[in-house]
């Protein structure tokens, strides 16, 4: 995610664990634009990220994806990718 970086990040918990986010969306817009038909890049983690993590930034920054979101997701090991509008 060097060349194109998203606009926005959603962690997404697990229904059966809340406590941990098992993958992200990336958005390439707005947030305002972000819950129509968008360009969404999905990503599973291999290791679940900790709620508390993320909802800190998501929190600080309302969604937006920042050098904050870069440097947390970018250490994390990626399981699988899925790119779907």
């Amino acid at each position: 995610m060097i060349q194109i970086q998203p606009k926005t990040v959603w962690p997404s918990p697990n229904f059966k664990n809340k406590n941990y986010n098992f993958s992200t969306r990336f958005k390439f817009c707005n947030v305002e634009q972000s819950y129509f038909n968008v360009i969404t890049l999905s990503v599973e983690w291999e290791t679940p990220i900790p709620v508390s993590s993320s909802e800190y930034y998501q929190q600080l920054h309302d969604f937006y994806f920042t050098n904050d979101e870069k440097n947390l997701y970018g250490s994390k090991i990626v399981k699988d990718i899925k790119v779907y509008r």
